[in-house]
């Protein structure tokens, strides 16, 4: 029409009527073209005062909400799987964990990429033995699970999809080949959100096996935390699992710091060392020190301080306040019946007065760390 008469050339109705088809992709455009105008609201500070916002609930109180985004890390053996999939657990059966508080019974989605499905269903059942010995109702409607090895059995040959990949430095327009492997886990949650009709919290553990870029760029995180920022402001709060920085916590967990800017709880784990270890006996026991790098909800408070939490093969958890080189001499002493006497006597280390070995002792029984004599 343009090369016989260029005066004659009509718009888009005109075209889809020439041509005999009809093109909704320009309905589209028309329609975000008209959403682009739309200017911001403008809130004073009268108007701020009578808005009355969606209220964000704690789920388990302090370190999570209905509509957050957070971090576990941590080193090999320091427990990060266990400990995120008891948080898991405990809340979609609205029960406390570790001192936490359960206040918000919620579905959970627990996608772990690393282990092979029978090692992970063995990790789920030592902490269900522990449900089962205390008479706690576990609610396994409410706790979903997504390993390599259903993928896989489900036809899924390669396992999961990356959700995160290098962008190409010469092309800022490059295709996101990340995008795939976040839908596919956007739509398994919303699939429990409708089996359930309840909104989940997911757990993705862990970012190393999930993703396929630099850590250490900040542009390679974008996409990845800009997705977990979307999900949680619709209500589908996430936690994901890393590990540190080169090998130890002291750098915060491994990649670009900008991250963490992000997040609303960063929670550390650290295996305990052999000298702050306790004697639990059996071979998969978890041993660790828990401390917080940001606490969005309790920086400054009782909640923000570090503390030991061991959990038996059996699924017993108990925390402890952090101990020191002196503490564990007495522990030791008294289970191997010593008076304090005799260990000031045995333990050349312990350099502390008698006195003073007397009240360890007394508070090391005041918090069940060890047993009084009569009830040994």
């Amino acid at each position: 029409q343009f090369k016989e008469n260029p005066e004659k050339v009509y718009g888009i109705g005109a075209l889809s009527e020439y041509l005999d088809v009809n093109l909704p992709a320009f309905d589209v455009l028309k329609n975000n073209v008209e959403k682009d105008k739309i200017d911001y609201p403008l809130i004073d500070g009268r108007k701020l005062t009578a808005i009355e916002y969606p209220p964000v609930r704690f789920v388990l109180r302090p370190i999570f909400t209905e509509r957050s985004m957070n971090q576990i890390y941590g080193s090999y053996g320091g427990g990060k799987t266990i400990f995120g999939l008891s948080c898991s657990m405990a809340m979609c059966s609205g029960q406390d964990f570790a001192g936490f508080k359960s206040e918000l019974k919620v579905p959970t989605g627990y996608l772990e990429s690393e282990l092979p499905g029978d090692d992970f269903k063995d990790r789920r059942n030592s902490i269900l033995q522990g449900y089962t010995d205390n008479n706690i109702p576990f609610n396994f409607d409410g706790h979903f699970t997504l390993t390599m090895d259903d993928l896989r059995m489900a036809g899924f040959k390669y396992g999961f999809d990356p959700i995160a990949v290098s962008s190409n430095l010469n092309n800022p327009d490059a295709k996101d080949y990340g995008r795939r492997g976040r839908e596919h886990i956007s739509t398994w949650v919303r699939n429990i959100e409708k089996k359930t009709g309840k909104k989940p919290f997911f757990f993705l553990d862990n970012i190393t096996m999930l993703t396929e870029f630099d850590e250490n760029r900040a542009q390679d995180w974008s996409p990845l935390t800009k997705w977990l920022i979307h999900e949680k402001n619709n209500g589908f709060a996430n936690c994901f699992i890393h590990h540190p920085n080169k090998s130890t916590l002291k750098g915060g967990s491994s990649g670009s710091n900008a991250k963490e800017r992000l997040l609303d709880t960063s929670i550390a784990l650290e295996k305990l060392d052999h000298k702050h270890r306790f004697a639990l006996g059996g071979n998969k026991n978890v041993q660790c020190k828990v401390s917080f790098d940001k606490g969005r909800n309790f920086a400054g408070s009782d909640w923000d301080k570090e503390f030991m939490l061991t959990m038996t093969e059996e699924g017993k958890w108990t925390k402890y306040p952090m101990l020191d080189k002196y503490d564990f001499l007495i522990i030791e002493g008294h289970n191997r019946g010593l008076s304090v006497d005799d260990m000031k006597e045995e333990f050349d280390d312990l350099k502390i007065a008698v006195k003073t070995i007397y009240k360890r002792l007394k508070k090391l029984k005041d918090m069940g760390v060890i047993k009084d004599e009569t009830n040994r």
